[in-house]
């Protein structure tokens, strides 16, 4: 562990950084007690700040298919539309009890009380300019239609009145894929739109092999012609 300075107000602020202690091998499942505690925590503080968080990812799934955690979760998934506000509020947050311990700018601040469990909290923010951006925002570096998070719905979690996006079921289809409601182990979600995943997995790397090859036609014939001759007669 190590401590991180950053300005807020033009002031120093001190905390633990942990980016470099969090990963899903070295955190275990977190209890529903704890999950509970340290969401009414930050659900408190936050509503103290004006801070709104929406439940995501994980956290939405369990409470819309499981109506809890899910079975292994290692921590709590919520989201807030202003990294701004948030940022200015970390030093009453830290004072109050809700630490923040690992910070990715633009996309995640984690936080955790004294019992070491984990909130992640996720910012909404624009994509990269691109046909996608024109009706899509991201949450972290998921990929979302606005339209799906215009409107928002309460729903109850751990017996504690969350919001989360408006019809979840459609938010979580999305994500997880017509199958959401057969739990999965592991953590390999691509939270992409399909087209956007088909360019950047299919076109692009092709696009970018042709330019390849293109290139290496023009500079260097005889490595071309060698190459060919290896993909026809391995």
């Amino acid at each position: 562990m190590k401590t991180t300075t950053i300005i807020i107000d033009g002031l120093p602020f001190t905390y633990n950084d942990e980016i470099e202690d969090i990963s899903y091998e070295t955190i275990s499942a977190i209890s529903e007690d704890d999950a509970r505690s340290l969401l009414l925590k930050t659900k408190t503080l936050f509503e103290e700040c004006g801070l709104q968080f929406y439940l995501i990812f994980g956290t939405l799934l369990g409470a819309v298919r499981d109506h809890g955690l899910i079975k292994g979760d290692e921590d709590v998934d919520v989201y807030v539309d202003s990294e701004e506000l948030l940022r200015k509020n970390l030093p009453f947050l830290y004072k109050n009890g809700l630490k923040v311990c690992r910070i990715i700018d633009h996309y995640l601040y984690s936080f955790h009380t004294d019992n070491k469990s984990y909130i992640d909290v996720y910012i909404r923010g624009k994509l990269p300019f691109s046909i996608w951006s024109l009706w899509c925002d991201r949450i972290n570096f998921a990929v979302i239609p606005r339209c799906y998070i215009k409107k928002h719905d309460k729903i109850n979690f751990l017996g504690i009145e969350c919001l989360c996006p408006h019809k979840p079921e459609r938010v979580l289809r999305y994500w997880y894929g017509k199958t959401w409601r057969i739990p999965m182990r592991g953590h390999n979600f691509t939270y992409d739109s399909p087209s956007r995943h088909f360019w950047r997995m299919k076109v692009k790397p092709f696009g970018q092999l042709i330019s390849y090859f293109l290139k290496t036609a023009i500079t260097n014939p005889k490595l071309f012609i060698n190459k060919i001759i290896k993909k026809i007669h391995p």
